[in-house]
């Protein structure tokens, strides 16, 4: 199975929502499209909230990982990593692809490395 991590963008709704509607920006919307394939999942990464899933309803919020300070981009890393570990065992998931950069990509990579994920991980 692939898992699909879409990054969170700067284009927020202003009310509370599900995740999937509360991204805004054309990336976020294109990507979401793509991933909606037979034999995958999609999972968000939020600056506030880390890996979260599309059905999941959130608060609007104004965090970028890539101007956090390193105490709170490696506590977000140990969300996603158990996040990761937990959501990879359960889905049997032997693929990811992201279009997650910087501090984002980081952290997803990161938390792979800590939970040995020996399967591929692509950028789209």
């Amino acid at each position: 199975m692939i898992l699909f991590i879409i990054n969170c963008s700067k284009e927020k709704a202003q009310i509370p929502c599900l995740a999937k509607d509360m991204y805004k920006s054309k990336r976020f919307i294109d990507n979401l499209c793509c991933a909606d394939k037979p034999n995958s999942e999609c999972l968000i990464l939020s600056g506030k909230y880390g890996l979260i899933k599309t059905s999941k309803k959130i608060e609007p919020y104004d965090v970028n990982l890539n101007l956090s300070s390193l105490d709170y981009r490696n506590k977000i890393t140990k969300k996603i990593e158990f996040t990761l570990k937990k959501f990879i065992i359960k889905n049997k998931i032997n693929e990811i692809h992201t279009d997650s950069k910087d501090s984002y990509y980081n952290a997803i990579k990161q938390s792979l490395e800590n939970i040995n994920y020996s399967g591929k991980l692509k950028s789209i």
